[in-house]
């Protein structure tokens, strides 16, 4: 917990009495801010450029956001948990898909624009699901790209949509996320794979497009409720009984 302190944007101080853990702050860079904190502390700073904001803004057919209004301090938990998700991460190289990176561009923009714009500053989109054509052009894509290594906007464009309706297109056709039916479709392909050959879970793994075994340890379980190696075990063919041949 920090107490005391504050910020100065564009010259002005903002005092905060009180600060938790989970707190937040937003502010545009162009503010100069400059912090006086009283104490220590451990902070995550994200860095959102406004064209990524604005064309969050475009895409879901919003007016642009001119500010977002947060008082310092606020506790944010969606945000507290996504950087305690990544703060193991922060340490080291890490090579993530790019539907994975463009889905978290997209739900962090979200909540923020949500959650701290003024409420008269965006109607309520309702759209439809996929059309049939496009549901299949999607599927065929996201099963050539099982490791995700497919930018979020191709994808799109390959139905003829924008991001955000794509995004919300596919959730109502499919039930889930892109990033989480890529998931069950690789978890798919595992079953298959292990069911049908000897390879090691690690190959298995790799030739599914998860980064590591460990990844795919933990995913398997998630959705299936079990470990590969459980499950593999569990679901070996039983082998067929030996008749010994007859007597002449």
């Amino acid at each position: 917990m920090l107490r005391g302190g504050g910020t100065w944007l564009e010259g002005r101080f903002h005092r905060v009495t009180e600060w938790d853990a989970g707190g937040i702050q937003i502010f545009d860079m162009e503010s100069e801010p400059v912090a006086l904190r009283t104490s220590g502390f451990d902070s995550v700073h994200i860095y959102i450029p406004r064209s990524v904001i604005d064309r969050f803004s475009d895409e879901h057919e919003q007016k642009r956001i001119r500010n977002l209004h947060c008082t310092p301090g606020t506790k944010d938990d969606v945000i507290l948990h996504w950087a305690r998700m990544m703060m193991p991460y922060f340490d080291r190289s890490m090579h993530l898909p790019r539907l994975v990176l463009d889905e978290t561009i997209t739900l962090l923009c979200a909540h923020l624009t949500r959650t701290y714009q003024d409420s008269d500053q965006f109607p309520q989109v309702v759209t439809g699901g996929l059309a049939v054509w496009q549901q299949d052009r999607a599927i065929e894509l996201l099963h050539e790209h099982l490791d995700g290594d497919l930018p979020l906007s191709n994808l799109a464009k390959e139905c003829g949509l924008s991001s955000g309706r794509f995004m919300r297109g596919f959730k109502k056709s499919f039930g889930v996320p892109v990033h989480r039916y890529l998931l069950q479709r690789r978890i798919q392909a595992a079953k298959s794979m292990m069911s049908h050959s000897d390879k090691s879970l690690l190959t298995v793994a790799l030739e599914v497009g998860f980064s590591d075994q460990p990844a795919f340890n933990r995913t398997f379980r998630e959705i299936v409720g079990t470990s590969p190696g459980q499950w593999r075990r569990a679901n070996a063919p039983t082998p067929k009984a030996f008749k010994p041949r007859a007597q002449q």
